[in-house]
């Protein structure tokens, strides 16, 4: 009579373990399959809860604090460390604005920077996109971004706004090519309209 009955509350365990999982969040398929097989035998069904043998934990507390603990487990988690620093890099050098690149040069410093724009082949003058070096490469590249959009001294992207924060942002030495390469200087009041 135990073994059937063993059966039978191991199969409902791993149901009531997936189906929790499932609607706590957007849980990878190979952390499910690892979670029902490292801790679907340590649950055991007191009442009509199933309870942690060893914590005297519910499951359904177990799955909130699994959500917290190994929040690894779940596709919607947040970026952290290298995957945040790969990810702003990525979106900086292949899709250059003003600010990407000012909050890049900040976070890496001067030697980093400028290694990852050779590498990336992005022309940070003209805000065009490079392309993502084979060493970064882990899918489609996305098409970069047409430097007269966001270059704000060139007649597509003028913005008045966004050059001062260039200036800010990257020094009038650097905002300086950057308007020279849309045929205007810094103080221009509208752009050249024999350049653009």
């Amino acid at each position: 009579m135990t073994g059937p009955l063993r059966v039978s509350h191991y199969r409902d365990i791993v149901e009531e373990m997936t189906t929790k999982l499932q609607k706590s969040g957007p849980i990878f398929e190979s952390a499910l399959d690892g979670a029902l097989r490292m801790y679907a035998g340590s649950f055991k069904l007191e009442g009509d809860t199933f309870v942690h043998q060893e914590t005297r934990q519910p499951l359904d507390e177990w799955v909130v604090e699994q959500r917290e603990n190994n929040a690894y487990w779940y596709a919607d988690r947040p970026l952290e460390g290298e995957e945040l620093e790969a990810a702003q890099i990525d979106d900086a050098l292949l899709n250059p604005t003003l600010k990407k690149l000012g909050e890049l040069y900040k976070a890496l410093g001067p030697l980093r920077y400028n290694k990852l724009v050779a590498d990336y082949g992005t022309d940070t003058v003209r805000m065009k996109g490079g392309t993502r070096p084979e060493y970064a490469a882990d899918g489609v590249t996305p098409k970069p971004r047409k430097a007269a959009e966001t270059n704000p001294w060139s007649r597509a992207g003028w913005s008045l706004r966004r050059q001062g924060e260039c200036i800010k942002a990257m020094g009038v030495g650097r905002a300086a090519q950057l308007a020279k390469a849309a045929g205007c200087v810094i103080g221009s009041t509208k752009p050249n309209p024999d350049f653009n």
